[in-house]
């Protein structure tokens, strides 16, 4: 296992942990992760693993911006969605981004499930699509009430699996 790896699952672990006790993912955990993400793969790899660590970093600063301006997802997420893709570089951002995106939807259904919200969100949705594609009624999509899911568990898994993934 490359120390790249490691120092992944740490800090996803520390991330996991202090996102569901506190709500909050600190930078005192994302921020080193990004800065020590092309070293550790330079160290791991030479120049080119460091160059991808960087374009990585890259590509979830984009992902993460459009998050921001979407407002889908809070400021600690998104940067360690940056960590992530300056430790797991180019190789693994696409996977790592998909394998979140689905543990995220299904951590989502469970948090309904259990907040006893899955039907009544499910009939919001409805109503709202019918609106806009079977009426043909123009504008934003208006949901009542808003559920706070700690999302580094689906960074995390996700992450995790794109390791697993490229064994």
């Amino acid at each position: 296992m490359l120390m790249r790896d490691v120092m992944l699952v740490v800090v996803l672990s520390i991330a996991v942990f202090t996102d569901v006790r506190t709500g909050k993912i600190k930078n005192w955990l994302t921020f080193p992760a990004i800065v020590s993400g092309p070293v550790v793969n330079w160290i791991d790899g030479g120049m080119p693993q460091a160059m991808s660590s960087l374009a990585g970093l890259a590509v979830m600063v984009l992902v993460g911006a459009v998050l921001a301006i979407l407002k889908i997802t809070g400021g600690g997420d998104i940067k360690l969605l940056v960590a992530v893709g300056s430790l797991v570089g180019m190789p693994l951002v696409a996977e790592s981004l998909a394998f979140s995106a689905f543990a995220g939807g299904l951590l989502a259904i469970a948090v309904l499930i259990k907040q006893r919200r899955a039907l009544s969100t499910t009939k919001q949705v409805a109503q709202q699509v019918w609106m806009r594609v079977g009426l043909g009624i123009e504008g934003a999509m208006q949901f009542s009430g808003r559920t706070k899911i700690p999302y580094s568990i689906a960074i995390a898994a996700g992450s995790i699996a794109a390791l697993f993934w490229k064994l």
